[in-house]
């Protein structure tokens, strides 16, 4: 890029961040046709009133009459004070089986004001950091303080407070309490802290990260080591883990990392570790601890995401090969380790801690409640995260129990239309919150580099999408729920005294090589000046989604084996991550990105083209769009339907219409290949079909370049 044209778009950078402080609106695109990258901002219309075609208008109707038909039948929008209902019942129902002594462990959600979590993710030091979360603290005090005196005078326990978007105390208390404290006021619900859940191959570390293409990060030098959203640091990756269970199936407390293994280490010993701070969760509330652990789900977690032998850690490994070979997706990162124990409720004390901390990431490799949308008072807390610009990733579980995929013990919920996936969903929370980008693992169960590349989802280390769904206009259908698909079936991960030499398979070890690329592709924008970007979670979201390559799940060799045009799918939801990173080296030009987010109401369509507005070059081999909003109310989703047209048809006339995703779900996506780009004007348009009052942003990410899209 010539010096006038980066100082202009940084000035028009610069201005449009000024914009995004008062609007939601942002858009920012970058192409290079072989003479340089160069960045502006690209016309964007928000249309009231956009001409469709006859097939897209009558569609249009057709889902008009749905919602009119679902109000005839009596729907209604579930609301928030129905839902604190249905979680408070819920508890009530199960504490009245006890005794009225049985001491219980109760989450209590109260209410309290809203807070600017965002300032979290624009903090830029450590001490700014600690005083927004005191502010936030002190804002609850007052509430807090009232309502702990009122469930201590019936001589419960207080554990911690959760400061989130959905404040709540911890405490212990006597099952005979329970239904008092639920009619305290101010107290918007009540629900139960319950043990459940557990921790959710031949493919060693190195050939994780060239299938993902991570590798070329690292090759170019992003390793994770800058561009923390905490301070412009070394990004930091929190491993949020499950306890594991004993023999005798009680919870264990051993799930830590070995904490003075050489692969933590900056260089070889005696240099300081990346390890940098260990918490014990599992009260409900987080405390640091020097507990180690050696075999264990934690540590092998937190080796794939950064353990590294690449500069000299360890002395017995003298090859290069094999200190790549177990040297994980961000070795420049740090590393924050919190173990929940096995409550599901605890999850939130270990995100509001990572938080804290100021992560930019945080795996969870853990399972609960497969393909559940009931309403709890965790889930709020990754809408938190979120908003303080970190994001969660999350393994599917690991329930696939056939290589057809089909699986056993869910029943179809009353109202779901019959169809294909409508009756095996089997994905785990908490990656079916819509807030968390959910991780399956894929069969990498040999020793070959282009296995990756032919792999399907597999036994033990998948779970199947599907999430049952209703939209704001009362109609039920289906969310896709799995985000990507990484390798399954590792070994060389770190474990005490070594690494490991036999296959650990599961989407447990799917889900850190995603999270860290996630914070490696944060630290690959930041560096290019795109922070914005970078730092805000949702946008960091639809990168990752973008990097899917569309695959469908199926196996090679079978006949359904393929790569989907429009729309996720609940087998590997954008497909298996392949990293493009935003650079010009491992692009072929032409190429180019466009970021965009759009608020988006009823009756809108945002419209804005697939790089400049003229016909796209001939030797672009993949155009990808991936489109995704959060919805933290999964039984009244909005509806956006998204467009792809061709705006200089052949002889002439107006757009057509080259693809299209319109179903119900809450990310959509299309994929392209040369036939349908080279010559053609392509503009996308964003169309909201039914949606929340006031509006939604919408995250929006496309790309296209003119390199392989086959091989490793």
């Amino acid at each position: 890029m010539k010096e006038p044209e980066r100082l202009a778009a940084i000035a028009a950078y610069l201005c449009l961040l000024s914009l995004v402080a008062r609007a939601e609106e942002y858009h920012m695109l970058t192409i290079d046709s072989g003479r340089g990258q160069v960045t502006s901002v690209p016309t964007t219309v928000l249309d009231t009133n956009a001409k469709f075609g006859a097939a897209e208008a009558s569609q249009h109707a057709a889902k008009n009459k749905a919602v009119a038909d679902a109000a005839l039948a009596g729907f209604a929008v579930e609301s928030d004070a129905d839902r604190d209902a249905q979680i408070t019942a819920r508890t009530l129902n199960k504490v009245a089986s006890l005794a009225n002594t049985s001491v219980v462990d109760l989450v209590i959600a109260f209410d309290g004001p809203s807070f600017d979590f965002s300032r979290l993710a624009r903090a830029r030091m450590e001490s700014e950091r600690g005083n927004i979360v005191s502010e936030r603290i002190n804002q609850l005090e007052a509430t807090r303080s009232s309502l702990a005196r009122a469930v201590q005078s019936m001589n419960a326990r207080v554990v911690d407070l959760y400061w989130g978007e959905s404040p709540a105390l911890r405490a212990t208390v006597a099952a005979g309490q329970v239904a008092s404290i639920a009619r305290l006021g101010g107290v918007r619900g009540v629900e139960l802290v319950e043990q459940g859940g557990q921790p959710a191959g031949s493919y060693n570390l190195e050939y994780v990260g060239i299938g993902t293409r991570t590798r070329d990060a690292f090759d170019l030098g992003f390793t994770g080591q800058s561009n923390s959203i905490a301070a412009g640091g070394r990004i930091r990756i929190g491993i949020i883990e499950h306890g594991q269970y004993t023999a005798a199936g009680a919870c264990a407390t051993d799930n830590y990392p070995t904490q003075n293994h050489v692969a933590w280490l900056l260089g070889p010993p005696p240099n300081s570790s990346r390890l940098k701070k260990v918490w014990d969760c599992q009260s409900g509330s987080c405390s640091l601890t020097a507990t180690s652990g050696g075999d264990v789900h934690g540590n092998m977690c937190a080796g794939i995401a950064a353990q590294d032998l690449t500069a000299f850690q360890d002395a017995a490994i003298t090859t290069t090969t094999e200190r790549r070979r177990r040297t994980g997706m961000a070795p420049g990162a740090e590393i924050y380790y919190y173990n929940i124990g096995c409550s599901q409720a605890n999850v939130q004390a270990g995100v509001l801690r990572a938080i804290a901390d100021g992560v930019d990431v945080v795996s969870m490799s853990m399972e609960f409640d497969a393909c559940s949308s009931t309403a709890n008072y965790t889930n709020s807390v990754f809408k938190t995260a979120k908003n303080a610009g970190i994001l969660p990733v999350a393994a599917s579980g690991n329930y696939v129990v056939s290589s057809s995929g089909m699986t056993t013990g869910y029943t179809k919920p009353p109202g779901v239309p019959d169809g294909p996936w409508n009756d095996i969903c089997r994905a785990a929370w908490p990656g079916t919150v819509s807030e968390v980008l959910q991780v399956t693992g894929t069969n990498t169960n040999t020793a070959a580099i282009a296995d990756y590349i032919e792999s399907d989802i597999a036994v033990g280390m998948a779970g199947i999408g599907g999430l049952a769904v209703a939209t704001l206009g009362g109609v039920f259908s289906r969310a896709t729920s799995i985000g990507l698909a990484a390798p399954g079936s590792d070994l060389r991960m770190v474990k005490a005294g070594g690494y490991t030499s036999t296959d650990r398979i599961g989407s447990s070890f799917a889900t850190p090589a995603v999270a860290a690329s996630a914070g490696v592709m944060r630290q690959v924008l930041a560096s290019m000046g795109r922070s914005f970007e970078a730092n805000n979670a949702n946008l960091l979201m639809t990168y990752m989604l973008l990097n899917g390559d569309g695959s469908n799940g199926w196996p090679f060799t079978s006949t359904a084996y393929g790569f989907d045009k429009t729309k996720p799918n609940p087998r590997t939801g954008y497909g298996r991550l392949r990293m493009w990173l935003t650079s010009s080296t491992p692009l072929t030009a032409p190429y180019g990105w466009g970021t965009h987010i759009s608020h988006i109401s009823t009756g809108t369509t945002a419209k804005f083209t697939v790089g400049d507005a003229g016909p796209e070059p001939a030797n672009i081999t993949e155009w990808k769009w991936a489109v995704q909003w959060p919805e933290s109310n999964l039984q009244a989703i909005s509806d956006v339907d998204i467009y792809v047209y061709n705006t200089c048809p052949a002889g002439g006339g107006g757009p057509v219409l080259v693809a299209s995703q319109t179903d119900y779900d809450y990310r959509n996506r299309i994929r392209l290949t040369t036939a349908d780009i080279s010559g053609k004007c392509l503009e996308m348009w964003i169309y909201g079909q039914n949606v929340a009052s006031g509006g939604i942003d919408v995250y929006s990410v496309d790309m296209f370049h003119s390199g392989d899209v086959t091989t490793p």
